[in-house]
C-alpha cells in the first residue's frame, strides 16, 4: 500500500526577468506539482491588466531529470489553461486590483505527471513520475517583469513568490510507471495560409494536443480557421475547423465559460488508452492549420501529451 506525501519543497523569490532552479527531492513517485504565485503588485498610476496577468509571470516551466531528459515545458498560461479544462475546475487563480495601493494577488498552476480523472483510478495513476532513478531533478522557471503583467499605468512588484508544492507516493513496490511527457511546440506566423505545417517528434503516442490561438499578443478565436492531422503526408485521421472543437470542448469539459483562443484535441475519447496516435512506426507526423492574416504577427502554441509505455509493463 502506498502513502501520500503532499509537501512544500521550496519557495523561489522573484527576480525580473531571470532563471530561477530548485532542486527536487528524488524520493517517491510524482503525482503532480504545484506552483504557487503570491505577492503585490503596488499600483502608482491606475493600471490595466493584460490578458492572463499574473500567469504570464511564469514565461516558462522546466523539470530537468538526470541533466538532459525534459519530461514537462511548457508557459505558465498553458499550464494553468489544460489543467482548467482537463480537471474540469479552474486552479485558484485571483488577480490584483488595478487602483492605487497595495494589491495582493496569488495563483496556482499545476504540473500534472497524472492523466485526467476521467482515466480513472488505474489509468490516471500509470503514469506517475519515478524520481528515484535520476541523479538530479530540477524544476526551472523562467520569470518576467511587472511589464508582463500589466498593460498601462505605472506599479510595481513586491513580495512576489514562486512556491514549489508536490503530491508524492510513497512505498510503492511495483515502479515500473509509463511516461506523460509535456513539451510545448509553437508555430509563428505572420500571413494567412490554408496549409500552416507544424511538425511534430516522432516515435511516442499521442494522447491530445493543447492548443492556444494567439494574434498579436492576444488570445484569437478568429485567426486560426481549422486543424487536420496529417500523416506520412497523405492520411488524414482528423479534420476539425475551430469552431467545431469549440462546440465538443464545452461539453467534453464541462466548460459553461469558454476561454477565448484556447482549446484541447482530444484523441483518446474514451480515455482508455485505446485510440492514442502511434508515431514510432511513420516517416512524418503534422499538424497542418488554416489560418487568417494576424493583426502583426500570429502564434500557434501547442501542447501535446504524450504517452510513453514502459516495456516492463509490456504483458509477455
Amino acid at each position: 500500500m502506498g502513502q501520500t506525501t503532499k509537501r512544500k519543497i521550496t519557495s523561489l523569490a522573484h527576480s525580473d526577468n531571470d532563471f530561477l532552479s530548485a532542486d527536487i527531492p528524488r524520493e517517491h513517485l510524482y503525482a503532480r506539482l504545484w506552483i504557487r504565485i503570491s505577492g503585490n503588485l503596488v499600483v502608482s498610476s491606475t493600471a490595466t491588466l493584460q490578458e492572463n496577468g499574473i500567469l504570464n509571470l511564469v514565461k516558462n516551466i522546466q523539470i530537468k531529470a538526470g541533466g538532459a531528459f525534459i519530461p514537462k515545458n511548457m508557459s505558465g498560461v498553458l499550464a494553468y489553461l489544460r489543467a482548467k479544462y482537463e480537471g474540469r475546475v479552474a486552479p485558484t487563480l485571483s488577480q490584483p486590483a488595478v487602483g492605487v495601493a497595495t494589491n495582493a494577488f496569488n495563483a496556482s498552476i499545476p504540473i500534472d505527471f497524472i492523466l485526467p480523472p476521467d482515466y480513472g483510478r488505474n489509468d490516471r495513476y500509470s503514469t506517475m513520475f519515478d524520481s528515484d532513478i535520476y541523479k538530479t531533478l530540477q524544476i526551472i522557471l523562467n520569470v518576467g517583469d511587472v511589464d508582463d503583467v500589466i498593460a498601462s499605468g505605472a506599479a510595481t512588484l513586491t513580495s512576489l513568490t514562486y512556491a514549489i508544492h508536490t503530491d508524492e507516493i510513497a512505498n510503492i513496490i511495483n515502479r515500473f510507471p509509463d511516461f506523460n511527457i509535456e513539451n510545448q511546440q509553437d508555430k509563428n506566423f505572420t500571413s494567412a495560409s490554408s496549409a500552416l505545417e507544424h511538425d511534430l517528434p516522432l516515435g511516442n503516442l499521442y494522447r491530445s494536443f493543447a492548443i492556444r490561438a494567439v494574434d498579436n499578443g492576444s488570445q484569437s478565436d478568429t485567426v486560426l480557421n481549422s486543424i487536420k492531422m496529417k500523416i506520412n503526408g497523405n492520411i488524414v485521421p482528423n479534420e476539425i475547423t475551430w469552431d467545431e472543437l469549440l462546440d465538443i470542448n464545452k461539453q467534453d469539459y464541462h466548460i459553461e465559460t469558454m476561454e477565448t483562443g484556447f482549446a484541447i484535441l482530444n484523441l483518446d475519447s474514451r480515455r482508455l488508452f485505446a485510440e492514442l496516435e502511434e508515431t514510432k512506426h511513420v516517416s512524418t507526423f503534422k499538424l497542418v492549420y488554416d489560418v487568417d492574416a494576424p493583426t502583426t504577427s500570429g502564434v500557434i502554441e501547442v501542447l501535446p501529451s504524450e504517452i510513453i509505455l514502459n516495456p516492463k509493463n509490456a504483458v509477455a
